[in-house]
């Protein structure tokens, strides 16, 4: 009895052991997602069955955008894609509040940035944003990853990448690895980096060989000392800690008639195009903070530098799936469709941790304020000091090149020339614009006002029409030697 009181004894404490190494490997292993995917599947039936009423269908697209190591095509070749074939494509799509699709490239700091000023003048015409690829976690050490942020703080900006149009410019942007990369930080030094850099939140693929995200299909925040894992919900106001925006990862049949499993996450490329059916499995993955469920996040993510990516058949296929989109889930009734970017989906997320309701459509500006590329279109690169409804201060950091400024959403639609910099400041009380520049030569700007301009100061109009309730001016402006010129507006 003692003897088999010992075996059974021992029998206990091994499998005890080879149940903890088993538990260890697999929360460690390619499979860590298995479970959690199998019991958000059943949790999320019985979320789904208790949303009632309007839900709201937030599509986030992802581009792990490398254009000089993924494409074999030239730089004009690009360049002729982005402006025409997608452009033309896009420009058919409008969501719920008139938005076409939005895109957000995650340029990569490892690339050449020459593609950055085609990109910003996409950002510019409404198609999208601009955002930052990181190099892999292989290589990213400190040094590297220094490196690789102060690029961004140093260059980035010149083209109005990463730096916000507001009074203040701050610079702020969220973030992703190298295409190929699924994982999230792996050192408190990276988070704290990323964070003092102006980074607010991750938007990696989550991927199936991820071995970091054990919670999948969800909105929750990094595992430091310094911040507390868990999901984003409403009522928990958080704006320090790093958030982590997955995208789907679901079970689904390959076929109607099939009893065969694949697993879905959202990825968009010539080997996966998407189909009606993908586009269902993404919606009701019901990726959502706690206590909104109305609110359905879907991030897809791409490799738009792709040749393979950038053909007519692909094109049609997106054309395809934006159409479904708008089709079935943009009727008012039951559904609503939200084309958002990256950094409007972290503003559409803090307001639900802030309580608000009914339209996310409403919140896309509400922390983080646009960036200067969506706002502004240069021939040149420059430096935004100022930028918003009575004042706007602008550097421009080619000086000998003669340069020319289109902006939106101000009284100065645009301005060119051989400018230094130019400042526009108004003064409501008074009915007046002053621009103050210096310059050479010739200086023609445009600009939009509630009621005609009746006298300039120091120049001449040439031109002034009425248009959808406001005056638009064209005044021309003779400046000597780079001096700086005054130039008031009355009306």
């Amino acid at each position: 009895m003692v003897v088999l009181t010992h075996y059974w004894g021992f029998f206990v404490v091994t499998l005890l052991f080879a149940v903890s190494i088993s538990w260890s490997w697999y929360r460690k292993s390619r499979y860590a997602w298995f479970w959690p995917l199998l019991s958000y599947r059943f949790q999320k039936k019985r979320t789904i069955r208790k949303t009632k009423g309007l839900k709201h269908i937030l599509i986030i697209w992802a581009d792990h955008f490398e254009p000089i190591k993924n494409n074999k095509n030239s730089k004009q070749q690009q360049i002729s894609f982005w402006r025409r074939q997608y452009s033309e494509v896009m420009k058919k799509h409008y969501d719920a509040d008139g938005k076409h699709p939005q895109r957000t490239w995650f340029y990569s700091t490892e690339q050449s940035l020459a593609l950055l000023s085609p990109l910003s003048k996409l950002s510019f015409y409404g198609l999208g944003e601009i955002e930052v690829q990181l190099p892999s976690s292989q290589t990213i050490s400190p040094d590297v990853l220094h490196e690789r942020l102060e690029l961004v703080k140093r260059e980035f900006v010149k083209s109005g990448v990463t730096v916000t149009a507001e009074q203040s410019p701050k610079q702020q942007f969220g973030y992703i690895r190298s295409a190929e990369e699924t994982s999230m930080p792996t050192g408190e030094y990276e988070i704290a980096a990323l964070l003092q850099s102006g980074c607010f939140a991750d938007f990696n693929r989550i991927g199936s060989l991820n071995r970091q995200y054990l919670d999948v299909n969800r909105i929750c925040y990094a595992d430091t000392p310094k911040s507390q894992k868990g999901t984003a919900r409403v009522g928990q106001r958080n704006r320090e800690d790093f958030l982590l925006v997955q995208g789907p990862l679901v079970l689904s049949r390959k076929g109607v008639n099939s009893l065969k499993l694949e697993l879905e996450d959202g990825e968009l490329s010539w080997k996966k195009p998407p189909t009606e059916k993908r586009v269902d499995s993404w919606v009701w993955a019901n990726i959502h903070l706690e206590g909104r469920p109305d609110w359905f996040f879907v991030k897809l993510h791409t490799n738009g530098a792709e040749p393979e990516n950038q053909t007519a058949d692909f094109m049609k296929k997106l054309d395809d799936m934006f159409s479904y989109l708008e089709n079935t889930y943009n009727d008012g009734e039951q559904f609503k469709l939200h084309y958002v970017t990256a950094r409007e989906a972290y503003n559409i997320i803090k307001a639900a941790e802030d309580g608000k309701e009914n339209d996310p459509g409403l919140f896309r500006d509400y922390i983080v304020a646009p960036y200067a590329n969506t706002r502004i279109k240069s021939s040149v690169l420059y430096s935004l000091q100022a930028y918003s409804r009575n004042l706007l201060k602008i550097t421009n950091l080619q000086p000998s090149r003669r340069c020319v400024f289109q902006i939106k959403k101000g009284q100065l639609e645009r301005i060119e020339g051989f400018l230094e910099n130019f400042e526009l400041s108004r003064d409501l009380k008074n009915r007046h614009l002053l621009l103050v520049f210096k310059g050479n030569g010739t200086i023609n700007c445009t600009v939009r006002t509630s009621k005609p301009i009746r006298r300039v100061r120091n120049g001449v109009i040439v031109d002034q029409k009425k248009l959808k309730g406001y005056f638009l001016t064209q005044v021309q402006v003779k400046s000597v030697s780079r001096a700086t010129t005054e130039v008031q507006f009355l009306w």
